[in-house]
């Protein structure tokens, strides 16, 4: 299924090249001002800009990858442990100064970062950004 996920999700888009509204047009989003296309990847809007630079999206894609994959090099795991105490560190401050629930909170480089989740549970609706598609796909 190539539909978008959540169809509200819509109403938080706009095309990257013309700032346009978009609509879903069969397994696809299409600007209704400058006519560009974007796929769905199950059920993930892949929105790249035309100036989006492939070799910055591959260094991106390749720095994902590098984080979600567990290392059994000592100095990575502490570098990652690091990463994941400062998401925490993050997320608590959030905690403590966002508006109770129902929220919706857009996550822009939401990166491999599950902690989203415990608000979730608590009634706020996330919408998460990232340029590497495989990050949201493991979000979703």
């Amino acid at each position: 299924m190539n539909n978008l996920t959540n169809p509200e999700l819509i109403d938080f888009l706009a095309c990257p090249n013309c700032k346009g509204d978009l609509i879903e047009t069969g397994f696809q989003l299409e600007c209704i001002s400058c006519h560009k296309e974007y796929e769905i990847m199950r059920g993930i809007p892949v929105l790249y800009s035309t100036s989006v630079s492939i070799e910055h999206l591959r260094e991106e894609e390749n720095l994902a990858e590098m984080v979600k994959i567990q290392s059994t090099n000592h100095k990575e795991q502490f570098s990652l442990h690091q990463w994941a105490h400062s998401k925490e560190e993050f997320w608590g401050m959030v905690k403590e100064k966002i508006d109770p629930a129902p929220k919706s909170i857009i996550s822009i480089g939401c990166g491999y970062d599950l902690n989203f989740c415990k608000f979730e549970q608590s009634g706020y609706t996330f919408i998460n950004f990232d340029i590497v598609y495989d990050t949201l796909y493991t979000a979703k």
